[in-house]
């Protein structure tokens, strides 16, 4: 597998970030995205999350890296479950979270999914 480098445009300044891509330039599951499954929720939202490592995903938290059609880096994920990721992609709103403890909520799982990553040696430092 090899880099593809993508530049994206974002408040009138150029970010160069890297998404995996196969010999085709084709994107491809990475390897952080694929060990999300099983791991438990690090998302946590209260009365939302439903503790089901089945339904875990790495869900991508919005960054200056992203882009129309364009997910943030795998680094800036987070392991949640389906209705985690929900509140986190504002599908739903039926909570009392207001959008900075969402923020604060995802950064906080943020934090624990790379120490995850870290020991798993899935990110090194």
């Amino acid at each position: 597998m090899r880099q593809n480098n993508e530049t994206i445009r974002n408040n009138n300044s150029i970010s160069t970030s890297f998404y995996p891509s196969n010999d085709n330039g084709v994107g491809v599951v990475s390897k952080i995205r694929k060990s999300a499954r099983g791991q438990d929720c690090q998302l946590r939202f209260p009365s939302i999350c439903n503790h089901n490592p089945e339904t875990v995903v790495l869900c991508h938290i919005n960054t200056p890296f992203k882009g129309w059609s364009l997910k943030s880096p795998d680094l800036f994920g987070v392991y949640g479950c389906y209705e985690c990721h929900k509140v986190l992609d504002g599908q739903n709103t039926s909570h009392e979270f207001t959008p900075e403890e969402v923020k604060i909520w995802a950064f906080e799982g943020m934090i624990r999914t790379q120490k995850i990553l870290m020991d798993e040696g899935l990110i090194k430092i």
